[in-house]
């Protein structure tokens, strides 16, 4: 990556840091102070005035800006906006995690690979490691009593995954919460009359609604949820939500569809998550026989990706698959591993696609 798009990344962290810090001011956020606001927004305006041929003269112009697509007052192709109506977007909070250096790693690496190399010492730990994974994915609300079948064996704390219910996902003078027809994560109750999953994937199947005397309306595509009584549960904190959950549905869902193909097994997080899939096509012929080692990314910020992968040695062919409403990501994450012949990127429908071929050329199965 040239250094002014390292320095434009960089940049769109700074401001998306700003972003979560105008919220968490606005949320009356006791760790949050007007001065650490305004100081972070300070520096933020003077590293983006030594790279941007539009400077920010106030920070009543970075604020607007935050509501802006930021390609309109940064040198980065983004669209989205680190602000909408509703506050902080999900993009701008991926961007947190995905440029902390080491924040996804305390929040969900560490975690999880502290389990992982528990769990390897351990006869059977491939499949306590898997229990626990998809643990994870089906209950990210929870109460300590009702977890300990799948995360005891772990040695992991409870409360190091899970974090109380905040108040702004409670319906007002009660402990309820409404779960999320997706993910089943609690959705955000925005200025008392629009609840939405924090995902916009989510957001974009239909997990959006109106609110009114309790009740949800459908704003989208996905039925209305009952509302849960959340006393005594807890959440994942959003970094495993995040990054286990959004990205283990993924994971699953295409499991799902490569096992609906003729004679393909698919294991999920073979030798202890060494990777996310191991997809298999054995008809019995072993001259046939060929299995693909896939990894699912779904990250918000492809630099941030390719940084992530060139930090792990590739000594045997690793195919990367990333959902398909993150296409657009391929040709930069193509470009930069293009002398990197181990490896290869792939959505989840041409990765389908790539399977059934191979599929059909050696047993004329129609498709």
């Amino acid at each position: 990556m040239k250094k002014r798009d390292m320095m434009a990344q960089e940049a769109l962290a700074m401001s998306a840091k700003a972003a979560t810090l105008w919220q968490k001011l606005n949320d009356k956020d006791p760790l949050v102070s007007a001065h650490l606001f305004m100081g972070h927004i300070s520096h933020t305006i003077a590293y983006i005035n030594s790279i941007s041929n539009k400077p920010i003269t106030s920070v009543e112009e970075f604020i607007k800006n935050l509501r802006q697509p930021i390609c309109e007052w940064l040198p980065v192709p983004d669209a989205f906006t680190l602000i909408n109506r509703f506050g902080v977007t999900e993009f701008a909070e991926d961007i947190v995690l995905e440029s902390s250096g080491n924040l996804i790693d305390e929040l969900n690496q560490k975690q999880i690979k502290d389990a992982k190399d528990r769990l390897a010492s351990m006869p059977g730990g491939d499949l306590h490691y898997t229990r626990f994974r998809k643990g994870l994915i089906e209950n990210p609300v929870a109460q300590p009593k009702n977890i300990h079948s799948f995360l005891n064996i772990t040695g992991c704390n409870f409360r190091d995954l899970y974090e109380p219910l905040p108040s702004n996902i409670l319906l007002e003078g009660t402990s309820d919460y409404f779960p999320c027809p997706r993910c089943k994560w609690p959705m955000q109750i925005k200025k008392g009359e629009i609840v939405r999953c924090a995902s916009n994937q989510c957001v974009n199947e239909g997990a959006h609604y109106s609110l009114s005397k309790g009740k949800l309306s459908p704003l989208g595509g996905l039925p209305a949820p009952a509302s849960e009584d959340g006393t005594s549960s807890y959440r994942l904190v959003r970094g495993i939500w995040r990054y286990t959950v959004l990205s283990g549905l993924s994971e699953l869902d295409l499991a799902n569809k490569l096992e609906q193909l003729p004679d393909v097994t698919v294991t999920m997080w073979p030798f202890l998550d060494d990777f996310d899939l191991e997809v298999t096509y054995d008809s019995g012929d072993s001259m046939a026989k060929h299995t693909w080692r896939v990894d699912v990314k779904d990250w918000s910020l492809e630099s941030r990706l390719a940084a992530n992968i060139q930090g792990h040695s590739h000594y045997q062919e690793l195919c990367y698959v990333i959902p398909d409403y993150r296409r657009q990501q391929l040709k930069y994450l193509e470009e930069q591993f293009k002398s990197s012949p181990m490896i290869t990127f792939h959505t989840s429908s041409k990765f389908i696609q790539m399977v059934k071929k191979y599929i059909k050329r050696l047993s004329n199965e129609p498709f």
